[in-house]
């Protein structure tokens, strides 16, 4: 199986990590506005998200379906598993 840890990857990985850091922060966020500003760093503004329970659309449905689990489950925190 190739190595895909090497330097050459090392851009791209960190694009990737940033991304993700980025796309958990928003699920934690409970400020708005900081929450809407993570929105636009981690998702395009098409970007959609599915799931079996959810499903929003846009910047504007991503951000008020994050605010609605926020609203269910009071301290819900989603973390990262680290390497």
């Amino acid at each position: 199986m190739p190595d895909h840890n090497t330097a050459a990857n090392a851009p791209a990985l960190r694009a990737a990590e940033g991304t993700i850091e980025a796309y958990v922060a928003t699920w934690n966020e409970t400020d708005a506005a900081r929450r809407q500003a993570g929105i636009a760093r981690a998702w395009a503004a098409s970007g959609s998200y599915r799931d079996p329970v959810m499903a929003s659309d846009g910047h504007a449905g991503i951000d008020a379906m994050l605010a609605g689990v926020q609203a269910k489950f009071p301290g819900f925190v989603l973390l990262t598993r680290q390497r």
